[in-house]
Parts: C-alpha cells; sequence; structure tokens
C-alpha cells in the first residue's frame, strides 16, 4: 500500500534540503565538481589525467578548475560517470547516502 505526501510534508522535506544545501559551503554544481577532483587527483598530473580519462582537454580542465570557465555538459557528465557516488552531490548537493538513485523504465 502506497503512502501519499501531503503538499505540506513535501513543503517541509523540500525545505530541508534547500537549508542543507545552502549551508555547505560547496552550494553550486561547479564547486562540487572541483572539490571530487582535487580529492582524487593529484595537483601534478590532475589535467592530464582528467583528459585522459573524458572526452574534454587538459586546458578546459585547467581552465574550469582555476575558474576561468564554467563546466561544460560534457564535463558534468563525464566527470558523474568517473564517480557515479558522487553523482547525486554534485549535481543537487543533496549528500543523503540513503537516497537510491534509479532509471526510467519504458
Amino acid at each position: 500500500m502506497s503512502r501519499i505526501k501531503s503538499p505540506l510534508k513535501q513543503s517541509v522535506i523540500r525545505d530541508a534540503i534547500s537549508e542543507k544545501i545552502h549551508q555547505s559551503p560547496e552550494n553550486n554544481l561547479a564547486d562540487r565538481m572541483k572539490v571530487v577532483i582535487e580529492k582524487h587527483f593529484p595537483i601534478e598530473n590532475r589535467y592530464r589525467e582528467l583528459a585522459r580519462l573524458t572526452s574534454v582537454g587538459s586546458g578546459s580542465w585547467r581552465q574550469f578548475q582555476n575558474g576561468k570557465q564554467r563546466p561544460t555538459m560534457q564535463m558534468i557528465e563525464e566527470c558523474c560517470q568517473i564517480f557515479p557516488q558522487y553523482t547525486l552531490w554534485i549535481v543537487t548537493g543533496i549528500d543523503d547516502k540513503n537516497l537510491v538513485q534509479q532509471c526510467l523504465d519504458d
């Protein structure tokens, strides 16, 4: 038997998620991507390794990491493919480990 959430309950949940996102110092997608990249790639080979693992050139990764370029859709998609465990957090800022991600079935 499925439970239907009331609009009030959904509003409370939405507000709690919004508050959690805004409390994080990494409060936008680009900042969260940079955190993941900095954690997993040593500075000396960072851009070369990212270029090797993706279809994005090392210069573009460098420009993004240095704040001179916003992440492209390709960068976001490929970063999430390399680090699927961080996809929800990168894209939304939500870090609830109990949420299960799934695709839509046809």
